[in-house]
């Protein structure tokens, strides 16, 4: 590096802003500098120096700390040359970062500070110090930059450099115009400044002149011009290169392995792709245009051959850009597109089928071909369901507009939209798939067995796939409708048969039926097709859903009924639907030979039902029952739906009640369609019943009807549904003592069976009896055991016999029944009546002590005497039962429904291994489909769930699992098994987690204070009394259960230390037992 003497003795160049270059002198200050010497050591500019030099020099005093050294100094001026010849700014060199204080210190001064000599300290302060030397400042070139043409434009326009350039208020810019505007013969000229203006604004270089504000008339086509001009530029065409580079790096960017550069380069290349097609668009509609224009003056007498020049130019230039365009569009298609559709990632392939979708409806001439569209077809078997999607949304925005030309991509890969519309596995895809098929059928594309196997999605277990079916399903019943019109001689001739016709006359013939008619045979018909295809559903656990009183679920005619309701208005009006099954549709006019050519005859034939029909109209009408009747809505909360007033509502459960013994009467042989009838009972308000007693003799009617059917038949959905009518009904006080006059008659015919079957042989030994008398003892058995469930049955059950023969309570017949379960030798023809006539004893039996404990609690809480009489009888018989289960259940290695389920523990390190010559399986288990094992399973588990619930329910109320040797023993092995047999299973062994109970009490007394508090106006102030019992029920009932701290039940719950039972000590015990209680559990 060169000396700064060496530099001060150069005579250095000249500068571009034609300031001279002085040379810096070498700084050497004293060590303790004077003030005089200080100011003699600045450094002087020269007097040629214009003012701008001096203001810019004019800055704060450096601090100690930033003032450059002498070396700092020199190098900045030997870099002077290259700074200007590099930078096209001549800015300062970069110096260090201030501090926050030296800022502060130069807006003002401080006090006297410490300098530093050349890096040095001096030996003591300095009682005054002298500020820093100023350095100028290197000034900054201005540059002049050429306007280009666009901002001379802008300049032009006074209104837009007033509007952006001036600052002023928009207000006064404004007010400045409008005055420009009132004056004398400047109207055009005015208005021609703000249409410039605002073309301008909107960056459009194009201007308007005063003549073509002059001709209003001429304004669209001027606008045109404009927008042509704006949008387009020749680029594209003149300068090929451009294409070219373009193309040529994306393409290479879009097969990079990186992802990101490849999804870029995709969009980019897609982005790309769209814009040139639709500026092929345009070229292709200017073509046409021109094409019109040409023919037309062509035709003219006058001809301009100047015209037709110019034209036959235009069009040969349009065509010439159409190909340029054509020709890069394919390149950059196939070296795009047609790798980046298949990519791995699915985002990508998706925004390719996206962007395939949009230029098939911009540019339907190229792009509506097997060329193009079997990109669409082969991603629908697409792995990933977002590109499904994706397909099957351009899919039905192409065939929406032009299904009729697609024939042939229709034909090949409509199969496949079928399939996904019934089998995807995800349902939204199937959702999708539904409304492109739907379009098809629009058009008249589906075949016969494809429109069949969509419409039976009606039937669906998803909600979601049901209710985008209703459209396509509903259109299907409106063209059966129409046929059945042409049929009977059209809309005229009904209007003529029908017109007179009141809405309120549900009894006669009416022209609706037609509606309801084909609604049934549609539903028939696929309903027929499923069974076949189902075959026959296995009901294996029929009876151990009974024991535990699981629910029955709905049957698939409801489900389709619920997302019809909405759709069809038909299903809406139930009374239409009451009428027409009520009518006798078996009387013919054979009387009128004559007359049987007429539209009335040929109308009963075209509506009368079959007897499958009249089965699914039932289910139909008690779905619509259910959705105008019900108070709680509990399908499609959101729905807007027309909700009746009070008392249309009431009027309409007084009709309702008219209609079911009526529908009994007709339907009542035949138990599945007398069910379906019962079921209508537990939709209606009987509050109506109670509060107007001379309607009282209507209901007492209808139970009566159903009382008749619960003894005239033994089919269990039926007593189920009749059950249900009793416990509806009791829960009013005024129609309870209604209800157990009816409950006493059936009481009595049921216990007189037992008894007579009691007198011919001891019921407790398992075998003695024939096949039909086991079946009429199961139905007895089957009867009480519904009827426990609806009142107390203690008087009953424990009423000693009048017979000789059978004395002993009804009751100890029960517990004795019990005892036939117990299996010693195995009958596969008895083997399975046996076990259902114990099923039905032993919930008969707990029901009893359910009702007597309640009754002996009562006793307790009225502090009434118990005899002692009584109380050993049922500790007898309690222990009795025990017995008797006990040896029911340890005679059986386990139990195959529950095993179906069950997911038992993996075989420990020291277990044997299983023997290579495993027993053959079970042929009924190897004829099972998928679909019934999956059915099987799902019931299996419900039940599971359905007795652990009141396992959990026995074990928190500490009735077992509480005391003895055992004590604790079901509740630690139902927390083994939480996790290994399903989430439901898992959600009913959390209720035994006390802090889950506490949680959720918390919950369900928040929702209560609210309640509370706006309850609290309305009702009136209770006792004291009665309030101290309500805050005592609320007292959480775990407290208790709580341990003390430290306690091994404590450290246990908290997980600190492992659970002392092991299974190896479980197989200590009794070898008998343990297999047993194993798999009643599961485990």
């Amino acid at each position: 590096m060169e000396t700064s003497d060496n530099n001060a003795n150069e005579s250095p160049a000249p500068r571009r802003s034609g300031r001279a270059r002085v040379a810096p002198q070498k700084f050497s200050p004293e060590p303790r500098p004077s003030q005089n010497d200080h100011a003699s050591s600045k450094r002087k500019r020269g007097q040629d120096n214009d003012d701008d030099d001096d203001v810019e020099n004019e800055e704060p005093d450096l601090s100690d700390q930033d003032a450059p050294t002498d070396e700092e100094r020199d190098d900045d001026d030997d870099n002077d040359d290259d700074d200007d010849d590099v930078d096209g700014d001549d800015e300062p060199t970069p110096r260090p970062k201030q501090s926050k204080s030296s800022h502060k210190s130069r807006s003002r001064k401080p006090a006297a500070k410490r300098t530093k000599i050349n890096g040095t300290t001096p030996a003591a302060p300095a009682p005054l110090t002298v500020p820093a030397v100023k350095l100028p400042n290197r000034p900054k070139k201005t540059t002049t930059k050429v306007a280009p043409a666009s901002l001379a434009r802008r300049d032009n326009n006074d209104l837009y450099s007033e509007v952006f350039g001036s600052g002023n208020n928009s207000d006064d810019v404004a007010a400045h115009w409008f005055q420009h505007y009132q004056e004398p013969n400047n109207e055009a000229k005015a208005l021609t400044e703000l249409i410039n203006f605002v073309l301008l604004a909107a960056g459009c270089e194009q201007q308007l002149n005063e003549d073509d504000i002059r001709d209003p008339e001429n304004s669209a086509n001027r606008l045109t011009e404009l927008e042509e001009a704006y949008e387009q530029t020749e680029i594209i065409y003149k300068d090929e290169e451009l294409l070219e580079n373009i193309q040529r790096w994306v393409g290479i960017m879009s097969s990079s392995a990186l992802r990101p550069f490849r999804h870029t380069a995709t969009t980019v290349a897609l982005s790309m792709l769209t814009s040139l097609i639709n500026v092929m668009k345009r070229l292709d509609d200017r073509i046409t245009r021109f094409n019109q224009s040409l023919q037309h003056e062509s035709a003219r007498r006058g001809k301009n051959k100047k015209l037709i020049e110019d034209t036959q130019q235009a069009i040969d230039s349009a065509k010439e850009s159409r190909e340029f365009l054509d020709g890069r569009v394919k390149d950059l298609f196939d070296i795009v597109f047609v790798h980046r559709y298949r990519d791995i990632d699915p985002k990508i392939r998706a925004e390719c089928i996206e962007a395939l979708g949009t230029w098939v409806c911009n540019l339907p001439t190229v792009y509506m071909s097997p060329e193009y569209l079997r990109y669409l077809g082969w991603l629908l078997s697409d792995v990933n369901v977002t590109t499904r999607l994706e397909v099957l949304k351009q899919l039905a925005k192409v065939l929406k507009r032009d299904a009729e030309k697609l024939a042939h991509f229709i034909d090949r890969f409509r199969p496949r939209l079928v399939e996904m519309a019934t089998r995807d596995s995800e349902v939204s895809v199937r959702v999708a798939a539904i409304a492109v098929v739907d379009v098809l059928r629009g058009s008249g594309m589906l075949e016969p067995e494809e429109v069949d196997s969509v419409s039976r999605l009606v039937f669906d277990s998803e909600i979601r796939v049901r209710k985008a079916v209703v459209g396509f399903f509903s259109e299907l019943v409106q063209e059966f409708i129409d046929n059945k019109v042409d049929e009977i001689g059209g809309n005229d001739i009904l209007e003529e048969l029908f017109g007179d016709q009141e809405e309120d006359d549900f009894d006669s013939i009416r022209k609706d039926w037609i509606n309801i008619k084909a609604l049934a045979e549609n539903l028939a018909v696929y309903d027929a097709q499923l069974d076949a295809e189902q075959d026959e559903i296995r009901h294996g656990l029929d009876v151990a859903a009974d024991v535990v009183n699981a629910t029955i679920p709905e049957s698939r005619i409801s489900l389709a009924a619920q997302v019809l309701y909405e759709k069809m208005p038909e299903i809406s009006n139930w009374q239409v639907i009451a009428g027409y099954l009520l009518f006798d549709h078996t009387t013919s006019s054979k009387s009128r030979s004559s007359k049987s050519n007429s539209t009335e005859v040929a109308m009963k034939k075209a509506v009368a039902p079959q007897p499958q029909e009249e089965a699914i109209l039932l289910e139909v009408l008690a779905t619509a029952v259910k959705e105008n009747l019900s108070s709680s809505t509990e399908h499609d909360k959101n729905k807007r739906r027309h909700r009746l007033d009070h008392e249309a509502q009431e009027d309409a459960g007084l009709q309702l009640a008219g209609f079911i013994p009526r529908l009994l009467n007709k339907y009542g042989s035949d138990p599945a369609m007398a069910a379906t009838v019962l079921r209508l009972e537990h939709f209606l308000d009987l509050e109506v019943f109670q509060q107007l007693r001379q309607d009282s003799a209507t209901y007492n009617q209808l139970l009566e009807e159903i009382a008749t059917q619960f003894t005239r038949h033994v089919d269990q959905a039926l007593l189920n549904e009749a059950v249900a009518s009793f416990l509806h009904a009791r829960q009013y006080y005024e129609l309870e003592e209604l209800v157990d006059s009816k409950m006493t008659g059936l009481w009595e015919d049921s216990i007189n069976s037992l008894r007579s079957l009691d007198k011919i042989c001891e019921l407790s030994l398992r075998g003695n009896l024939d096949r039909s008398t086991l079946t009429s003892l199961s139905q007895t058995l089957m009867k009480i055991s519904k009827l426990v469930t609806v009142s107390d049955c203690i008087d009953v059950l424990e009423a000693p016999g009048t017979s000789i023969d059978s004395e002993k309570p009804s009751i100890n017949i029960l517990v004795g029944i019990v005892a036939r379960g117990r299996l010693t030798e195995s009958d596969d023809e008895l083997d399975d009546p046996e076990d259902e006539i114990v099923a039905f004893a032993i919930k008969s039996c707990l029901f009893y002590f359910m009702w007597k404990v309640q009754r002996l609690r009562k006793t307790i809480e009225n502090e009434e005497d118990i005899p002692n009489d009584e109380l050993d009888k049922f500790v007898v018989l309690r222990k009795d039962l025990i017995n008797n289960l006990i040896q029911t259940f340890s005679s059986r290695g386990f139990n195959d429904d529950l095993r179906l389920y069950a997911t038992l523990n993996d075989p420990a390190d020291d277990d044997e291994p299983l023997d290579d010559e495993l027993p053959p399986e079970d042929d009924e288990e190897e004829e099972l489909t998928e679909q019934e094992r999956f059915a099987a399973e799902l019931k299996a588990e419900k039940i599971l769930c359905e007795l652990t619930a009141k396992l959990v329910m026995a074990v928190l109320a500490k009735t077992i699992d509480h005391t003895g040797p055992d004590a604790g023993k079901l509740r630690r092995r139902l927390h083994r098994n939480k996790n290994k047999l399903g989430a439901n299973f898992k959600d009913v062994v959390a209720y035994l987690d006390e802090d889950f109970l506490r949680e959720l009490q918390g919950r369900k007394r928040k929702t209560a204070a609210k309640g509370k508090g706006k309850e609290a106006a309305k009702k009136p102030v209770l006792s004291t009394e009665l309030v101290i019992d309500d805050d005592d029920d609320g007292d959480d009932p775990f407290e208790e259960l709580e341990p003390d701290e430290g306690t091994a039940e404590d450290l246990r719950r908290r997980e600190l230390i492992d659970d002392p039972i092991e299974d190896d000590e479980e197989e200590e015990q009794p070898p008998v037992n343990q297999a047993e209680e194993d798999e009643v559990i599961g485990d």
